[in-house]
C-alpha cells in the first residue's frame, strides 16, 4: 500500500467514523448505522491497514467503538486485540513527540 492509499484510507476512515458518531444520535438510522460500522471494518482490515494507523484520535475512537460493539471475536479477535494493543502504542509513541 503507497503512500497516498494510505493517506486515503484514513481519510475513509475518519470520515466514517464521524458519520457513525452522528448516527448514534438518530435512532431512525440503525440501517445506515450498520453500514458505517460496516465500512469502518473493511476499511481497517484491507490489507490489515490498522496496523499502518498512526493517528491518534483515529486510533483511539476505533477502540472505543470495538469496546462498545466489537466485530465477530471468532473471525476478528486477534486483530481486535492487535487494534487495542496498537491504540496503546501509538498514544505512547505520541506522548513521547508532543510532550
Amino acid at each position: 500500500m503507497d503512500s497516498n492509499e494510505r493517506q486515503n484510507h484514513v481519510k475513509r476512515l475518519e470520515s466514517c467514523i464521524r458519520e457513525l458518531r452522528e448516527l448514534k444520535l438518530i435512532p431512525a438510522k440503525a440501517q445506515r448505522l450498520s453500514e458505517v460500522y460496516n465500512e469502518i471494518c473493511e476499511i481497517l482490515f484491507d490489507a490489515d491497514f490498522y496496523q499502518q494507523v498512526w493517528d491518534e484520535s483515529v486510533s483511539l475512537q476505533v477502540d472505543q467503538l470495538f469496546t462498545e460493539n466489537p466485530p465477530r471475536t471468532e473471525i476478528f479477535g486477534d486483530r481486535v486485540d492487535a487494534i487495542r494493543n496498537r491504540t496503546g502504542t501509538v498514544k505512547i509513541i505520541n506522548d513521547l513527540f508532543f510532550q
